[in-house]
C-alpha cells in the first residue's frame, strides 16, 4: 500500500514524493504530446486527443518543473487541473474509456496528490531536520 499512499514521515520521503509527482507531471506532457503528434500525422483525432493536446502537453511540462522547485502552488494547480480535465473526460463520452484509462487516471492523480502532500510537509520537515553541519554533532573529532 505505501506504493499507492506513501506515509511521508520525514523530509526525504516527502522529496521523494514530490519527485515522483514531477515524473508523473512529465509522464502526461509527454504522452499529451505525443497523442497531439500523431492526431496531426494521421489527420484525423485519436483517442479524443486532438492538436490543442500540445497546450496541455506544455502545461503538465511546466507543473513538471514547478514540483521539481518544491512548488505547493503548482502542485495544487496540476492536481486540480488533472482532476478537472479527468471528470470533463469522462462526463464528455461516459462509458467510452477501456478500464485501462481509468486505472492510469486514478494511479496519475494519486500521485499528483502525493506531491501536493509532499510540497506541503517538506518545510515543516526540514525544520524537524538535525543540523549536521554543528560541530557538536560531529563524531570524527572524537
Amino acid at each position: 500500500m505505501s506504493l499507492l499512499w506513501p506515509k511521508i514521515h520525514d523530509y526525504a520521503a516527502a522529496k521523494s514524493a514530490v519527485r515522483s509527482s514531477a515524473i508523473a507531471a512529465f509522464f502526461i506532457s509527454g504522452l499529451s504530446g505525443a497523442l497531439a503528434s500523431l492526431t496531426l500525422l494521421l489527420d484525423h483525432p485519436l483517442l479524443g486527443v486532438d492538436e490543442r493536446a500540445f497546450l496541455d502537453a506544455g502545461v503538465f511540462l511546466l507543473v513538471g518543473w514547478g514540483l521539481r522547485r518544491g512548488s505547493r502552488i503548482t502542485a495544487v494547480f496540476g492536481l486540480l487541473l488533472w482532476l478537472f480535465e479527468a471528470a470533463q473526460r469522462y462526463v464528455a463520452r461516459p462509458g467510452s474509456t477501456p478500464t485501462a484509462g481509468l486505472v492510469l487516471t486514478i494511479v496519475l492523480s494519486l500521485y499528483l496528490a502525493h506531491g501536493v502532500r509532499g510540497t506541503f510537509a517538506m518545510p515543516r520537515l526540514a525544520a524537524k531536520q538535525p543540523d549536521t553541519s554543528s560541530p557538536l554533532l560531529d563524531n570524527s573529532a572524537c
